[in-house]
């Protein structure tokens, strides 16, 4: 995914682990510039393993009665910096929750 900042381009891409990771850079890299998305040299170039929660367990949604999302759920790693995703598909999720558990408890809380 690029964005742009100022007059640069910042490009991140996820590459999975064991594979030629500089190579399929370049490849992205040369392919973006072939298609006139991006131009110049890189000015900076850096990369982070990227830890991703491998199991349910891994996930805690809830802490003293406040919802957890995104980074703080422990759905992403902060290092991938894409919390924001995260934080907004299991918002989604809490959403899904929160609307059966209204129609659920309704009726008990009419009823007396």
């Amino acid at each position: 995914m690029g964005y742009t900042k100022e007059d640069s381009i910042l490009l991140g891409t996820a590459i999975p682990k064991g594979q030629e990771v500089s190579k399929q850079y370049t490849t992205l890299v040369n392919k973006l510039r072939k298609e006139g998305y991006i131009s110049g040299e890189p000015y900076k170039k850096t990369g982070t393993l990227i830890m991703r929660t491998r199991n349910s367990k891994q996930i805690n949604t809830v802490n003293n009665n406040i919802a957890l999302i995104g980074e703080a759920a422990g759905f992403i790693s902060p290092s991938s910096a894409e919390g924001i995703s995260y934080a907004l598909m299991s918002v989604q999720c809490w959403q899904i929750v929160l609307i059966k558990l209204i129609i659920i408890l309704k009726p008990c809380t009419t009823r007396r």
